[in-house]
């Protein structure tokens, strides 16, 4: 369903969202944050590189979208879902571990 607006922290908080996959920007993060999922970022322009860095190494919740040692490139379809379907892998003791972590970070 393609709706022009939608309550994105309440989409975050449902029960059934296993990943979000953000640009970064603060209220997202903090959005991302407070529902407890971990997050693959994507960020583009100012200050949403440094949310990633903090979603990715402090936080550790997730993962950030990129070719490695290629900044400049588009990232593929193909990477895309592939990184989006290990994300959605509970079984992994990593994608475990950022969901852990995401749900503690959340009830802070």
């Amino acid at each position: 369903m393609v709706v022009p607006w939608c309550d994105q922290l309440k989409v975050l908080t449902h029960g059934s969202v296993g990943g979000f996959w953000t640009h970064c920007g603060w209220n997202s993060t903090l959005e991302g944050v407070y529902g407890g999922v971990p997050m693959l970022t994507f960020p583009l322009i100012f200050d949403q590189v440094p949310n990633s860095r903090q979603i990715v190494k402090k936080w550790r919740i997730g993962w950030r979208l990129k070719r490695m040692g290629v900044e400049d490139e588009l990232v593929t379809r193909d990477e895309i879902c592939q990184v989006v379907k290990r994300l959605m892998d509970g079984g992994q003791s990593e994608v475990t571990e950022f969901r852990g972590r995401a749900q503690e970070l959340g009830k802070i």
